[in-house]
């Protein structure tokens, strides 16, 4: 588990390699879904494959859609009949002076 940040009214974008065995994981003929849960507050950010072949997804969620606090975010792919969430994060969205 690791903790990243962002401030309240930013958008969301996490960068996400999925890996096996340590190496990028070609992930081509995937499906992606991410969810972001802080208490009984349930977000689907959108989750997109970047570049299949070097396994990259993108978890993004719209500007103010993640309210402050700690929020946990994962990421699940589904490969053939394997499904495993290859991503659990931390996200703390901290109060920000430009968000109302």
């Amino acid at each position: 588990m690791s903790i990243s940040d962002s401030h309240h009214g930013d958008d969301l974008r996490l960068l996400v390699t999925v890996t096996s065995n340590g190496a990028a994981k070609d992930i081509t003929g995937a499906t992606v879904a991410a969810v972001a849960r802080k208490g009984s507050t349930t977000v689907t950010p959108t989750a997109t494959i970047q570049d299949a072949a070097a396994g990259t997804v993108l978890i993004s969620a719209n500007e103010g859609q993640l309210g402050q606090g700690l929020w946990k975010v994962q990421l699940r792919v589904t490969l053939g009949d394997e499904t495993q969430t290859v991503f659990d994060d931390t996200h703390h969205v901290h109060a920000s002076a430009f968000a109302a």
